[in-house]
């Protein structure tokens, strides 16, 4: 019973979520490992902070 509550919530918190795929150079995936290893973030989570920091400094029209 408990691992299905665990599964339960794990799925509900994964529905804010959508998968996305696109193509890194090579240069760029080197690049996201280095930030990867110096902010002990998973890549995930620096495309997501470098996001919301390029939306805050230069909003959209």
């Amino acid at each position: 019973m408990r691992k299905t509550w665990s599964q339960k919530k794990y799925r509900e918190s994964e529905k804010a979520k959508k998968q996305v795929y696109f193509s890194l150079s090579d240069e760029a995936r080197r690049h996201l490992e280095q930030l990867e290893k110096a902010r002990k973030q998973s890549k995930n989570r620096i495309i997501e902070d470098l996001l919301s920091q390029a939306v805050k400094s230069k909003p959209f029209e």
